[in-house]
């Protein structure tokens, strides 16, 4: 089940009917960075056009230490808490080590925000270049000083890599309506 959130800000739901992964992606033990690590899928309806959509950045400018970034997610922000839905935004800053498949951010604020645990497929925002675009979704989030939790690391899959797999993908599934 795809999990959004409608205009009232109530929980809903749309089922899945289709889900692909690149084929790079590789389920690997915990811990271990990935690579690809994201995926498609096809929703049977559509979510309303009131809770707005964002667009695809699909080029690949480099990322440079210092670019700033707008991570939106919706996951747990304290171990004990079952609740989701609830969406909370950080900027964040690109750091090393610079790895092509991988972004990784931080919090120069000093408040130890960024990514939490369930944050995983949420939208990187670049809102330096023609507008908000996606370039990249959340993989993987820790917390302050190597722990768990928020407000750590926040390590992103990058779009661009993926630009061929995501639009033949896109075309693939919308060939499922025809």
């Amino acid at each position: 089940m795809a999990q959004f959130n409608g205009a009232d800000s109530a929980r809903q739901f749309s089922e899945i009917t289709a889900i692909d992964r690149p084929p790079q992606f590789k389920t690997v033990p915990s811990g271990i960075t990935t690579s690809a690590d994201l995926g498609l899928a096809k929703v049977v309806r559509p979510f309303p056009a009131d809770i707005g959509s964002a667009a695809i950045g699909l080029a690949s400018p480099p990322v440079w230490p210092g670019d700033k970034f707008l991570v939106v997610g919706g996951g747990i922000p304290f171990r004990g808490l079952h609740e989701t839905g609830i969406n909370r935004s950080a900027v964040l800053v690109a750091t090393g080590p610079f790895l092509p498949l991988q972004m990784v951010l931080i919090d120069l604020s000093g408040k130890d925000i960024g990514a939490c645990s369930g944050d995983s497929g949420s939208p990187v925002f670049d809102t330096k270049n023609e507008g908000a675009k996606v370039v990249g979704v959340v993989s993987w989030a820790g917390g302050p000083h190597n722990t768990k939790g928020c407000g750590g690391l926040t390590g992103a899959t990058p779009l661009a890599p993926y630009r061929a797999w995501i639009e033949e993908t896109i075309r693939q599934l919308d060939g499922d309506n025809k």
